[in-house]
């Protein structure tokens, strides 16, 4: 992906690489998130979070986008905190409603909020991030028409999803997610603290989806409320579920795949939204644990041919 821009200068595929980039940080947390059991349809309002705040940040208080973009994030896992105490208490379709009508409530909030986010008239005009320079030389330049800066710098953050989200499925925090997961009951009863680790998986996912919220204006040079309607929220747990939640690369996968498909329907708009709802019965019903099990499936054949084939050997 590093050497991609190199060879292939399409802007319109850097585009949509960028966009596969940023969704998948969010599929990345919701996966985060769905590894505790807990189903969440309310990405849409962290993303809404990161992008106010980063852009007002900005704005309002002058701050650097390179000091807002993390802020941002950190904004939305403080707010992710708080709501996370009294709603991780739900469980299954009630915190997966709740979570939906949050996405909702922040794009209603954006919409009435005309003199902080200018309502239905969004904001616009957003600047792109600020130059990287080394002394009287401009390394880095952001800009309108430059999108390899947007390439690499949504690849840097993708990276940077990844490797948080492979250290924590190693870690001891990690094994008590998946504990909670298979079975709250047991998992208290080994002093797990269920709700703190759920609280502590929503964050963290509400803190990537703020970063992307973040990344989204300042790329795009415009915000709107409706840039935040309820299918940013459906479309990650469909990203997660094409991939496979159980691969680490699955949420990437899935929405390589989903925007791919997206885009080579969007000559028949129509036809779009069928078009997701075939692909995902098809992957649930064929492909239960997402397209990345594919590669389990080829393991297993190899599995089977190989020992047929060191036994001729000896032979």
């Amino acid at each position: 992906m590093v050497c991609l821009p190199i060879f292939w200068h399409d802007q319109y595929i850097l585009h949509l690489l960028i966009i596969v980039f940023i969704y998948s940080i969010v599929a990345l947390g919701v996966r985060l998130i769905m590894l505790t059991g807990q189903w969440t349809f309310g990405q849409a309002a962290f993303l809404a979070i990161g992008s106010y705040s980063s852009v007002l940040l900005v704005r309002k208080m002058g701050l650097s986008f390179w000091a807002a973009m993390p802020l941002a994030g950190l904004v939305a896992a403080a707010l992710a905190i708080l709501l996370g105490y009294p709603i991780l208490r739900l469980k299954g379709i009630y915190f997966s409603m709740l979570t939906l009508c949050l996405g909702e409530v922040a794009r209603a909030t954006a919409l009435e909020l005309k003199s902080v986010t200018g309502g239905a008239s969004g904001i616009i005009d957003i600047a792109p991030p600020p130059t990287i320079s080394f002394g009287p030389w401009a390394l880095v330049q952001f800009g309108p028409a430059a999108k390899l800066p947007f390439y690499y710098l949504a690849l840097i953050l993708l990276c940077f999803a990844i490797v948080v989200m492979e250290r924590l499925n190693k870690s001891k925090i990690g094994r008590a997610f998946k504990a909670v997961k298979q079975s709250d009951s047991l998992a208290e009863s080994l002093g797990i603290n269920i709700a703190r680790h759920k609280v502590i998986a929503f964050s963290i996912g509400s803190f990537f989806a703020g970063i992307s919220g973040a990344f989204l204006p300042t790329y795009l040079g415009t915000l709107y409320p409706d840039h935040f309607n309820v299918w940013q929220s459906i479309y990650p747990v469909v990203h997660v579920i094409v991939g496979g939640m159980d691969y680490l690369l699955g949420p990437p996968v899935g929405t390589l795949f989903v925007v791919s498909l997206f885009e080579l329907t969007r000559a028949k708009p129509e036809f779009q939204q069928l078009t997701y709802a075939f692909v995902l019965i098809f992957v649930i019903l064929l492909l239960p644990a997402g397209i990345m099990s594919l590669s389990r499936l080829g393991s297993s054949w190899w599995s089977r041919i190989a020992p047929i084939e060191s036994k001729e050997g000896e032979r």
